[in-house]
């Protein structure tokens, strides 16, 4: 599960990192999951048109959003909802867990599965659990 979700968040960065755009919110900026412009890779691997890769430290399967040079996502942690930031580096520039995950969840992801969105100064958030957040780009719940 977390190879197929790193290849996907490889895979979902290789458009946003050659054009440079933001990508705020599931299916990028047009809402249609198509980057604009050309020459993006056709062929990947684990090592092929692969810059970097991480291993989360729970499962998720939300979409990675990107804003500047900010990479935010979501994942299940010990049981616990969380947001996380890389930058585009791959270097994790923090993690914030908020509240308990919610049981029930599909056997190949966790409670911990939205996709986060941002207009530029803030990150939103909400779980299965009924948790709802804004945190600030360094992490701090707004």
């Amino acid at each position: 599960m977390k190879n197929s979700l790193l290849s996907l968040v490889a895979l979902l960065l290789l458009p946003i990192v050659a054009q440079a755009e933001n990508w705020p919110n599931w299916r990028g900026p047009g809402l249609n999951g198509v980057a604009p412009g050309e020459g993006y890779a056709t062929e990947w691997s684990t090592t092929k048109n692969v810059d970097w890769h991480i291993a989360l430290p729970g499962r998720g399967a939300s979409t990675p959003i990107v804003w500047g040079d900010r990479i935010f996502l979501t994942c299940g942690i010990d049981g616990q909802n969380a947001v996380l930031c890389y930058d585009r580096s791959g270097k994790q520039l923090w993690e914030r867990r908020l509240g308990d995950e919610r049981a029930g969840k599909h056997k190949k992801a966790s409670g911990s599965n939205p996709s986060a969105v941002t207009e530029g100064k803030q990150v939103f958030v909400y779980f299965k659990s009924g948790d709802l957040a804004a945190l600030s780009f360094d992490g701090q719940v707004a």
